[in-house]
């Protein structure tokens, strides 16, 4: 008869799998432009490049990170 996992591996498998998705949007180096300049640029590019949609458990977000990453580089961001 197959067991349940413990709440502690459990919790560490979430926590993996959490961490597996962190780092996934492409990083700019935002030269010698302002903290408040390269947010809004980011800002903006992430909503124009972002999408709602259906999910089974509500409205999802869906990212264009390539069209994401036109928009930045069309500002004159370097991707790290």
């Amino acid at each position: 008869m197959p067991t349940n996992p413990t709440p502690g591996i459990t919790t560490v498998l979430i926590a993996l799998g959490l961490l597996s998705c962190t780092g996934c949007a492409p990083r700019f180096d935002k030269g010698d432009r302002l903290q408040d300049e390269f947010d809004r640029d980011d800002a903006q590019c992430l909503r124009d490049n972002t999408r709602m949609t259906a999910a089974r458990y509500g409205p999802s977000r869906r990212t264009d990170w390539d069209a994401y990453e036109l928009c930045m580089s069309a500002k004159g961001y370097r991707r790290r």
